[in-house]
């Protein structure tokens, strides 16, 4: 076979790939969106290949291939190009009606035009699918507007999404009345979002969070949440994160779950020089409301201002002093020069100075360090009970590796911590209670603190070892 003729049959089936490609499109899709070169936007039919709108805007455009779409389902194509939004798109239903479509962006840029005007809104959609696009704001945001907003909707996936600059990239709330609301839209939150699934999510320069989320269940994977003002702010019932990188939000935490009454399960995070903390799981603050099951594997957290991971109990009142976090395990963790800003601990453990407890915890193969030389503890555990620490590495710091202490009202008890080693602390490992009960330290090397056990307590009797 000669190279001309090889060269003709390559060119053949390129050509072939690229009509069947198109015919495809025109057959499997509902609507195709796309954008000529005056600056003209299109929506077209995807089986008859009639034009159903057109528009200098591409807000009126997509909207109206949406809307035409969620009478019979399919998929909404947005061709390469850019995507100037006038105003809001929105998609208004009643909670979780049956839309099933799906957004394919190839190449699609969507950007929104107009001051303090969010991008996407879906208000009451169930069976939605967004893929492969991506959107911008401008930057100057200075209200709660988003430029993906989903209210009160179920089964929805997000997969292969870009978003930079704005307020809350991403919002999932509840059913709105208001759903395009330039600020906090006003929502009925008996009505919330469940089933959202985000994937290969990228999140960036947002003034507030690069993604909010509250709804009754939420899945997501592959995050890619950086210099935002927060990256996850999460009040889902039930969150499960596995995949992110959350570095350099500069306002706030690397994420944050508080309201995960359900269980929280993070895994494979790095969450590096955040404002405050870089993990932060805390319980709804004062509602009496308990928290369990918790589970954290394969995190990293490094030189965020306070801590490198809080989980903390602050949901106890005196009229409601029931609300605990119980069953909460932790494996394989490397947290290491955080309190930069202020003199948290590297990793606390905090059921907190009111009518608060933590229970039932675990931790396995767990590394704290700080190599710079600020004051601060590594580990410390306070109105904690029931908790078994196993191969537990304290290194470096310049006031307790670990600490054990009482919260005001509750106090620490039932501890065992065993494969331990403490090197070049002040104080290897810390114990101040007046009220604790059952301390026991077991199967450790000590190098190099100035002291390796420091104890100070009011209590009378054996309620601790070291052996």
């Amino acid at each position: 076979m000669n190279m001309h003729r090889t060269f003709n049959l390559i060119l053949y089936g390129l050509l072939t790939a690229l009509i069947m490609t198109a015919s495809a499109e025109v057959e499997e899709s509902a609507f195709i969106v796309y954008c000529d070169n005056e600056g003209v936007y299109y929506a077209r039919s995807g089986s008859t290949g009639e034009v159903i709108i057109s528009n200098s805007d591409a807000a009126p455009v997509i909207e109206q291939a949406l809307n035409d779409a969620s009478t019979t389902g399919g998929t909404i194509v947005l061709r390469e190009g850019e995507y100037l939004l006038g105003r809001p798109v929105l998609l208004d239903k009643p909670y979780t009606t049956p839309v099933n479509i799906t957004i394919m962006g190839y190449g699609a840029l969507l950007k929104v035009k107009s001051f303090n005007q969010c991008g996407l809104v879906f208000n009451g959609c169930e069976n939605l699918t967004i893929q492969g696009i991506t959107i911008e704001g401008r930057g100057d945001e200075t209200v709660e507007v988003n430029l993906i907003r989903i209210l009160g909707c179920k089964n929805v996936l997000l997969r292969d999404v870009k978003m930079n600059k704005g307020w809350d990239l991403l919002a999932v709330d509840s059913w709105s009345s208001a759903p395009i609301y330039s600020g906090i839209a006003p929502c009925d939150y008996s009505k919330m979002s469940d089933l959202i699934k985000l994937e290969e999510i990228k999140a960036t320069n947002a003034n507030r969070d690069g993604v909010y989320c509250y709804g009754d269940r939420v899945f997501m994977r592959d995050m890619y949440c950086c210099n935002n003002s927060f990256g996850i702010e999460s009040g889902a019932k039930y969150l499960e994160l596995d995949g992110a990188v959350l570095n350099n939000n500069y306002g706030w935490h690397g994420v944050w779950s508080w309201n995960g009454v359900d269980g929280v399960r993070l895994c494979n995070i790095t969450a590096n020089n955040n404002k405050y903390h870089g993990v932060c799981i805390t319980n709804p603050t004062a509602q009496g409301k308990s928290m369990r099951n918790v589970f954290l594997q394969n995190v990293v957290c490094c030189n965020n201002g306070q801590t490198g991971i809080l989980i903390q109990n602050q949901g106890a009142t005196e009229e409601k002093p029931e609300a605990i976090i119980e069953n909460v395990e932790i494996r394989d963790i490397i947290v290491k020069n955080n309190a930069r800003l202020e003199r948290w601990a590297n990793f606390l453990i905090n059921g907190t100075s009111q009518r608060n407890v933590i229970k039932n915890v675990l931790l396995n193969n767990i590394i704290i360090e700080e190599t710079e030389g600020v004051p601060h503890n590594g580990l410390e555990i306070a109105a904690v009970e029931n908790l078994l620490g196993n191969n537990i590495i304290v290194r470096g710091h310049p006031w307790s590796g670990i600490v054990l202490r009482d919260g005001t009202y509750k106090p620490t008890k039932d501890i065992l911590i065993q494969g331990l080693i403490a090197e070049s602390n002040h104080n290897g490992v810390y114990i101040y209670c007046t009220n604790s009960d059952s301390i026991h330290i077991k199967d450790y090397i000590m190098k190099n603190n100035v002291n390796d056990f420091l104890i100070i307590s009011k209590k009378k009797g054996n309620y601790w070892s070291i052996y």
